[in-house]
């Protein structure tokens, strides 16, 4: 979008989604299509927000030339005016966004590239400090008991509970996780090695 402003708002809204549905977003802006264009070349964006009308190279022009280049991305146009739908759907846009924008708009947008987020989603539920946590799949490095307690030892910390191992196995069925010992439970993603007795 040519409009910093606009920028920034929709960048606003795509982090309160991501928060809202524990998803990792990395946003990138650009003011022109022809910024987009030339970070396309290094970069395959998943989705772009793009605006159709810019300075220079229009939106709709700028979809054509990142579906010469990928059929994957989804593109989410967004305007002033309903003039340019049946451009929209010549390209396969997902969604078709009027300004001005608010959250559930962007949401709604976002729902329709759900697809994309069903590994990064997955996540389960306990009770740690008499809270409801939830805990992505990706997160999880390895979980282990010591004592009466369970430790689920993520990247950003620890977590504790008293869920005993073998129901919270139950909540990983559809992971990547591997139930090694009666003690133990690893994220499989994150094993480099395979030794004797343990893994690395």
């Amino acid at each position: 979008d040519d409009s910093s402003v606009a920028r920034k708002q929709i960048s606003q809204y795509i982090t309160q989604y991501a928060d809202q549905f524990m998803l990792d977003f990395q946003i990138e802006t650009f003011q022109t299509g022809a910024d987009l264009l030339d970070a396309f070349q290094k970069y395959e964006f998943k989705i772009i927000f793009l605006d159709i009308i810019m300075d220079g190279i229009s939106g709709i022009e700028t979809a054509y030339k990142i579906r010469e280049k990928s059929s994957e991305c989804m593109v989410i146009f967004i305007t002033t005016s309903p003039d340019f739908r049946a451009e929209g759907f010549d390209i396969g846009a997902v969604h078709y966004l009027l300004k001005p924008l608010t959250y559930k708009m962007v949401e709604e947008a976002l729902n329709r590239c759900k697809r994309l987020f069903v590994e990064s989603e997955k996540y389960f539920s306990i009770v740690t400090n008499r809270h409801t946590v939830h805990v992505r799949f990706k997160d999880v490095l390895y979980i282990e008991v010591y004592g009466k307690c369970t430790f689920i030892h993520t990247f950003s910390g620890n977590l504790k509970t008293y869920n005993p191992l073998f129901k919270i196995a139950t909540l990983l069925v559809d992971g990547p996780f591997l139930e090694c010992h009666r003690c133990y439970i690893v994220n499989m993603c994150y094993i480099s090695d395979v030794l004797e007795d343990c893994f690395k």
